[in-house]
């Protein structure tokens, strides 16, 4: 788009093709791609401007950037903002494209705006168990998994676009995810997080087995979920403490805290602030 700043494949390092990176918000300049870029939140709230559109992201969007899509942050809503970034270079997007062979990969590349869906905990996780995996991998298999994490991506378009009316998320649930997924419902207590289904028009019965249907999970799982995603994420990226974040995320159970988060991530909280700490310097 002409007048905006372009950032090319200088970016990345001599033969590389695929880079991630966890990061908290950096205020940027309207600028475009000649690579795909591809984000998602992992905590916060934060005003995102596409091709001139502004629009609100939470915690679970993921948006699909393709090359010529120019964007911006301004942080507007939340000092937590965290998101994951990652950048594909065109050969090794389109092998992946080509690979999994769909029309609504196509569609994705023709649309006239970039795809923004959302995920949910358990996409989330994944997708953050992918990324763990490519940064531990040597070289010599580095291609196929970052290929393989690509494809991966791409399904979720295939899995997310494609026409499917019986598992539509019905508005009052896109509500309620909308406000569960707000960082200050992770320090809310099990009795005020169902309290706040006395905002909806259906009994909270009727709420709880809805959301195990189309989520494949509790609620309580659903926001426990997301606690342990940000407690990650605020370790990779920030120099809090790890009692502080504990607190942050609404767990005050710190032995519980640290069985389950190895049992979740196979490191320590101190073992990942370690390595966040030996990256920044």
């Amino acid at each position: 788009m002409p007048g905006y700043h372009n950032i090319d494949e200088t970016f990345f390092l001599p033969d590389q093709e695929f880079f991630v990176q966890t990061l908290d918000y950096i205020e940027t300049i309207y600028h475009e791609h000649s690579f795909f870029e591809i984000f998602y939140v992992l905590s916060g709230e934060i005003q995102h401007t596409v091709n001139d559109r502004t629009e609100r992201l939470v915690s679970g969007d993921i948006v699909f950037l393709r090359p010529g899509d120019a964007h911006k942050f301004e942080n507007k809503h939340s000092d937590d903002f965290i998101h994951t970034d990652i950048l594909a270079k065109n050969n090794l997007f389109q092998k992946a494209v080509a690979a999994l062979d769909s029309p609504l990969l196509r569609d994705f590349l023709l649309a006239s705006e970039p795809y923004r869906l959302h995920l949910n905990s358990h996409e989330l996780s994944f997708l953050e168990e992918e990324i763990r995996t490519i940064e531990s991998s040597g070289k010599s298999n580095l291609s196929a998994l970052t290929f393989s994490f690509v494809c991966n991506l791409l399904c979720l378009i295939i899995k997310k676009v494609s026409p499917a009316p019986n598992n539509t998320l019905p508005l009052w649930l896109r509500q309620l995810i909308s406000l569960l997924n707000a960082s200050s419902s992770f320090t809310k207590t099990k009795k005020e997080l169902y309290d706040m289904l006395d905002s909806l028009s259906y009994n909270r019965s009727y709420i709880s087995r809805a959301f195990k249907k189309y989520m494949s999970c509790t609620m309580t799982n659903y926001i426990n979920d997301l606690r342990f995603t940000s407690a990650y994420s605020l370790l990779r990226s920030t120099d809090r403490t790890i009692g502080d974040i504990i607190a942050s995320v609404g767990i005050s159970n710190k032995t519980y805290f640290y069985k389950e988060f190895y049992k979740r991530y196979h490191a320590t909280p101190a073992q990942i602030k370690a390595k966040h700490e030996s990256q920044q310097n």
